[in-house]
Parts: C-alpha cells; structure tokens; sequence
C-alpha cells in the first residue's frame, strides 16, 4: 500500500506546530489570568474570618430590610394618616 491513501491531511509537522502554537497561546493567557486580571474583591464577605463574614451578611441584610420597609411602611403610613385624617 501506498502512503498516498493516508497523506490526505495536514502533514505531522503542521499538526505539531499547530498544538505548539496552540500551547503556547494557552500559555499566555494562563499568565494573564494569573498576574491580576480576575481578583477577589477587597471586601468583608471574602475574608477568611467567620465574624467578619457573619457581621458583612448581617450588614446587608440589615440595609436590604430597612430599604424594604421604607418602601412599604411609608406609603401604608401616609394611607393611614390620609385616612384618619379625612375620618375626623
């Protein structure tokens, strides 16, 4: 049998460049990822202390419910004066 029936793609050679190339675009991107593109925000929920983090989730679930109950406290406390108003 010939090697013509085989040779009908890429040769090795290209095939080996390709993956080097290949390589070392991977490479180069595993640096660039590395040296500070994707960081960890600075902040309390991160930190690596338990208070620290239960005290951060407490904080913002303590905002997040204050912001909540201003939103619905302040209109059902404007109906109830609008009403007790025009009631007397």
């Amino acid at each position: 049998m010939s090697d013509d029936v085989f040779s009908s793609g890429p040769s090795r050679d290209d095939e080996l460049n390709a993956l080097r190339s290949e390589v070392r675009s991977l490479r180069s991107r595993i640096q660039e990822l590395e040296s500070g593109g994707a960081s960890v925000p600075d902040s309390m929920l991160f930190d690596t202390s338990f208070l620290k983090r239960s005290f951060a989730v407490f904080g913002h679930h303590f905002v997040a419910n204050l912001i909540i109950s201003i939103l619905i406290g302040l209109p059902i406390a404007l109906l109830l004066v609008l009403l007790g108003v025009l009631s007397a």
